[in-house]
C-alpha cells in the first residue's frame, strides 16, 4: 500500500510534532522503486536527453538527470 498526504505546515511542539492532513490518497498497487527529487528544472535537453535541477535554497547545488526510453517521470501522487 503507498499513501500520499498533504497536511497542513503548522505543527504542534509536542514530541513527536503533530500537524492535521487535508488530503489523504490511498494506493493500493505496490510501489515499484523510485528515487525522489525536489527542485527547479533548469534546462532540458530533448536532443541529448537530459535535464538540470537545481536545489531550492542554492543555486550551486544542480543534479543532472540522464531520461532514457524507459525513465518514468510522475509527480507527487504517482500519476
Amino acid at each position: 500500500m503507498w499513501v500520499n498526504v498533504v497536511f497542513s505546515l503548522f505543527m504542534t511542539k509536542s514530541i513527536p510534532p503533530q500537524s492535521n492532513a487535508f488530503f489523504v490518497h490511498i494506493q493500493k498497487r505496490p510501489c515499484s522503486t523510485s528515487s525522489v527529487s525536489t527542485g527547479r528544472i533548469i534546462l532540458v535537453d530533448y536532443d541529448n536527453l537530459f535535464l538540470i535541477t537545481e536545489a531550492l535554497n542554492s543555486i550551486n547545488n544542480q543534479t543532472k538527470f540522464i531520461v532514457t526510453a524507459t525513465t518514468t517521470i510522475t509527480n507527487r501522487f504517482g500519476a
